[in-house]
């Protein structure tokens, strides 16, 4: 499948199946689908607090409207929906990290099982699959190791439980290189903005470390995209 923006690796689905087929109807339900799983999402206590403004939710159902167009433009069939369903999660992720510090489980384990679905439905190479699983497994796995020896060093915690299931997440859905790249510059991004407040005399101790890796994640995504 050609794409005018790059030639598609076979090594990762997420990039296989870009296609620059343009809009079709279907995109709508797109959109929508987007919509119900934000909507579907506020039933639990702690994102209906995170959404609790009206504005916020204006913007989050803008967002998922340009997130949607994005999917429907450069993915057909039913995997504009699988796509759809793991961008939604991501973006709900990173608003209420942002806002709490904090992920809900079940929204945290839904994009690692739906992840995992998407590979095991798109992608027909069962050795291709193991990789991957055991690339984000493996990421996971490292980063665990560095939570332990800095939490000795600091005496505090510098990575939560649901920060090492997101990485796992995104390791197995990124591959081990486009993981590294996303949890790189979410780092830089994390640290830039730690830095900017630190400049006004606002003090933080911790940054809401799964928006800044789902920042890096689709910046390093759409360079990837438009190879640069």
């Amino acid at each position: 499948m050609e794409s005018f923006l790059f030639t598609p690796s076979e090594d990762n689905f997420l990039y296989f199946f870009l296609s620059s087929g343009g809009f079709t109807p279907s995109v709508l339900a797109v959109i929508i689908l987007g919509w119900a799983i934000f909507w579907g999402s506020r039933w639990d206590k702690n994102c209906s607090d995170v959404f609790a403004s009206k504005p916020l939710n204006i913007s989050v159902l803008a967002l998922l409207s340009l997130l949607g167009l994005g999917v429907g433009f450069f993915y057909q069939g039913f995997f504009a929906f699988f796509a759809m369903g793991v961008f939604s999660v991501m973006l709900l992720l990173a608003f209420i990290d942002a806002k709490k510090l904090a992920v809900p489980d079940w929204l945290n384990f839904g994009l690692f099982f739906l992840v995992i679905f998407g590979a095991i439905t798109f992608d027909p190479n069962i050795a291709r699959f193991f990789q991957k699983m055991l690339e984000g497994l493996a990421l996971a796995g490292l980063f665990a190791v560095l939570r332990i020896f800095g939490d000795m060093i600091s005496k505090r915690e510098i990575l939560g439980e649901a920060d090492i299931i997101f990485i796992a997440s995104a390791g197995f859905l990124f591959g081990l290189d486009g993981a590294l790249t996303g949890i790189f510059l979410g780092c830089v991004f994390g640290s830039a903005w730690a830095l900017f407040l630190r400049l006004f005399g606002k003090k933080i101790s911790k940054i809401p470390l799964i928006t800044f890796i789902i920042l890096g994640l689709f910046f390093g995504f759409f360079l990837e995209v438009y190879d640069v």
